[in-house]
């Protein structure tokens, strides 16, 4: 268990509940466990701050689609609410009615209130994987602001060691990715 280990410190504010499952965030010394849960399986991922390539946010229209769908709904139902409303025994209908309409205003709301919806993704040399339940763009720039300065840190004190070419087997990689050259 995680919470018992001293060498890890849960991000709070980061993870939390999808239609998914959930996802926790610890930081470790030297890398960034993310722990999935999606009904009985637990996923442990563990992201070196030295094979980090890039943190990807990228924003997305799901806050807007939200708010169509929620939309949509509330006004329909204001249609049968109207229909109904001058006849005395639809006080039922009207009472339905009046609910699902306040249950989607208050849905945009607090939808509109969390802020612009994005995608998280970190890459590595070997994979980009999507982070589960960073969804919302507060949450991606915090992580962004938690890690950066790890991730600079684990690769500029050089950690990363790569075999020589003498060292490499075939098909190992003998040296780190070859960044272009600047004049």
């Amino acid at each position: 268990m995680l919470k018992n280990d001293p060498d890890f410190t849960r991000l709070k504010k980061l993870g939390g509940r999808t239609s998914m499952g959930s996802a926790s965030y610890w930081l470790g010394r030297d890398h960034l466990m993310v722990v999935e849960v999606s009904n009985y399986n637990e996923r442990y991922r563990r992201f070196y701050f030295r094979d980090l390539q890039a943190v990807i946010v990228q924003r997305n229209n799901f806050r807007m689609w939200g708010n169509i769908v929620a939309a949509a709904l509330g006004s329909v139902s204001f249609i049968p609410m109207v229909v109904a409303f001058g006849t005395p025994e639809a006080w039922p209908i009207i009472a339905f009615f009046t609910i699902l309409l306040l249950s989607s205003m208050i849905g945009i709301f607090f939808n509109t209130l969390r802020g612009p919806t994005c995608s998280t993704h970190l890459r590595t040399a070997v994979q980009t994987q999507k982070l589960m339940g960073i969804t919302r763009q507060r949450r991606a720039e915090l992580l962004l602001e938690t890690i950066e300065p790890l991730i600079q840190q684990a690769q500029l004190s050089g950690t990363g060691t790569f075999p020589a070419a003498s060292e490499a087997g075939s098909g190992d990689i003998a040296s780190p990715i070859a960044r272009p050259e600047t004049s």
